[in-house]
């Protein structure tokens, strides 16, 4: 009986698990998709296809927005968001003479927080605090990537109204709140 009620519920759930959950509910396009990260590679440095997806993800929005910041969080705690911040961070400091800035309201830790970018920490900071420091720094920088809160914290959806452009990461599985 107990595994009969764990295969329903599994098979009823309403998850997002593929990328085209992602577009059909959000009916936005998919800018990249990362595959499933072994957490033992993830501590010893950044993952290519994190890499390989910051790369698809700031090509794409310089082309079509150009944006001065550009706001990066997911639904909930360790979905990848911060991590994806790092690595859009490390891919546009690659190119020469650009100023590039990565703000975390929850300092990463491991391959998320190296490289060669100081993270500006926005953690314990109110709001407006926030809002004034991103201003600040956005009329020096190049690009500001603020990697915001979980959307399902109560002022998770408000670090977007700070960029000019939103990135959402969508874990594959495990992702319960409605999008």
């Amino acid at each position: 009986l107990a595994l009969t009620t764990a295969f329903l519920r599994a098979y009823f759930h309403s998850r997002v698990a593929t990328v085209e959950d992602v577009e059909r509910l959000l009916g936005v396009p998919v800018l990249a998709s990362v595959g499933n990260v072994r957490r033992w590679l993830y501590r010893r440095r950044m993952p290519d296809a994190a890499m390989a997806a910051a790369r698809q993800v700031l090509a794409f929005a310089e082309r079509e927005l150009a944006p001065r910041v550009l706001h990066v969080a997911g639904s909930s705690r360790d979905e990848g968001a911060r991590t994806l911040a790092a690595a859009l961070a490390a891919a546009a400091q690659q190119r020469p003479g650009r100023k590039v800035l990565v703000a975390y309201a929850v300092l990463p830790v491991g391959p998320a927080r190296d490289g060669a970018l100081e993270p500006m920490d926005l953690s314990g900071l109110s709001f407006e605090e926030v809002r004034a420091r991103v201003q600040a720094v956005a009329k020096t920088a190049d690009l500001v990537i603020l990697a915001g809160p979980p959307l399902a914290r109560d002022d998770g959806g408000a670090y977007a109204a700070l960029a000019d452009a939103s990135v959402f990461v969508v874990s594959g599985t495990g992702v319960h709140i409605d999008v």
